[in-house]
């Protein structure tokens, strides 16, 4: 039993398991419908409505269902995956998923222990977002890569990781109310800010002056 545990408490093993899950929820989606992961199609086409200079938060039904409900940078934080063959870019869609939030737990400054104790205790839940190509877990990871950061004194860096999370769904930015526990509060900020205007300028070398301005007014 001991040897069991020791082997299943190693770093690759659990890395492993938690690539092999994704990989797995990827091949069953990639054999079933297309409306069985409309999620990253939603996605994957929001680069191209982007380029089309296209209503990003509008139904587009003849190419999946639902609506594209995200910052328009995240258009281009996702345009790695959108850019790759369907399949492919479905694959490491959700491979990275998997592996983001195991390096957020990496990072938490906690015996090592405590962190397999988490990553198998977390592990259905991750594998659920998954299997419906959510970004919760990249949500997950960056309030986890927050909190680390900030426990390093690594503050420039903290301050991205929210940011980062507004640009996929809005309520992440809730992780910024951290810096509050720490020290170098005016830093924070002004990193934030920082963050927020690099990150909001993302769309507009494909977006052009005009298209931008309007992403950003709400008129497309």
């Amino acid at each position: 039993m001991k040897r069991i545990a020791a082997f299943f408490s190693r770093e690759h093993v659990i890395l492993g398991v938690y690539i092999l899950l994704s990989f797995i929820t990827s091949i069953q989606d990639c054999l079933g419908q297309v409306s069985k992961y409309n999620n990253y199609i939603i996605f994957r086409q929001s680069i191209v409505h982007l380029v089309d200079k296209a209503n990003l938060h509008i139904g587009y039904p003849k190419e999946y269902d639902d609506i594209f409900l995200y910052h328009p940078s995240f258009c281009i934080l996702f345009a790695p995956f959108s850019l790759m063959p369907l399949e492919a870019g479905l694959v490491f869609w959700l491979v990275f998923c998997s592996v983001i939030l195991f390096y957020g737990i990496k990072r938490l400054p906690l015996d090592y222990r405590y962190k397999v104790f988490f990553w198998w205790y977390i592990l259905i839940e991750p594998n659920t977002s998954v299997h419906n190509e959510q970004t919760n877990p990249v949500i997950g990871a960056l309030g986890l890569f927050t909190f680390s950061f900030l426990e390093k004194g690594k503050t420039k860096w903290a301050a991205r990781f929210p940011v980062l999370t507004f640009c996929i769904k809005g309520y992440g930015l809730i992780f910024a109310a951290l810096f509050l526990f720490y020290p170098k509060r005016r830093a924070y900020i002004f990193y934030s800010v920082l963050w927020i205007i690099l990150l909001a300028l993302l769309p507009f070398p494909l977006a052009g002056k005009t298209y931008f301005f309007q992403l950003f007014s709400g008129l497309t």
